[in-house]
């Protein structure tokens, strides 16, 4: 596990960040890559690393521990609230094929 103090260390972690989704997905790619960081507005040690093909992570602690964000769905966007720490709103989509009347978009 590679660490981050509180801002004061920077490690490149796309590395670690790849593997850990190869384990969450069977896409064998450029999965997991960061293409964006989230701080939360309530806690500056609560991060979310978004990344390449719906795997994204949550830290709580500046990235001493980093957990995969899986919802069975693939997640694309995500906003902390304002005010409450625990709370998180994500959106998933799917394209649906012109017609399938089956398909359901989320």
């Amino acid at each position: 596990m590679v660490y981050m103090k509180s801002g004061e260390e920077y490690t490149k972690m796309n590395n670690e960040l790849t593997k850990l989704a190869a384990k969450e997905v069977s896409l064998k790619e450029t999965i997991g890559k960061v293409s964006r960081i989230i701080k939360n507005p309530v806690d500056n040690k609560m991060f979310i690393f978004m990344g390449t093909h719906g795997v994204s992570w949550i830290t709580e602690n500046c990235g001493q521990k980093i957990k995969v964000l899986n919802s069975g769905r693939k997640l694309s966007h995500f906003i902390f609230h304002p005010f409450e720490r625990n709370w998180l709103l994500a959106s998933s989509w799917k394209t649906c094929k012109k017609g399938d009347k089956k398909c359901n978009s989320y």
